[in-house]
């Protein structure tokens, strides 16, 4: 009974998935499902964002200090 009740949601297509994803891309979102993939991307690109900032400090602050 109880799933009688619950209506799913039609699924996408993969050719919808891709558009919606291309208009994200282009306003510069995010959207949920575009895979553990690209978080694990953006986790790394931020620890070596977060590397090269902290090297760029350094050589600041050993350049100052000459």
């Amino acid at each position: 009974m109880a799933d009688d009740i619950k209506t799913k949601k039609p699924q996408k297509t993969e050719q919808e998935k891709k558009e919606l994803i291309n208009k994200a891309k282009k306003k510069g979102l995010r959207l949920k499902d575009l895979s553990r993939q690209s978080l694990k991307k953006k986790r790394i690109s931020r620890s070596l964002k977060k590397r090269r900032k902290k090297q760029a400090e350094f050589t600041v602050t050993t350049l100052c200090c000459l």
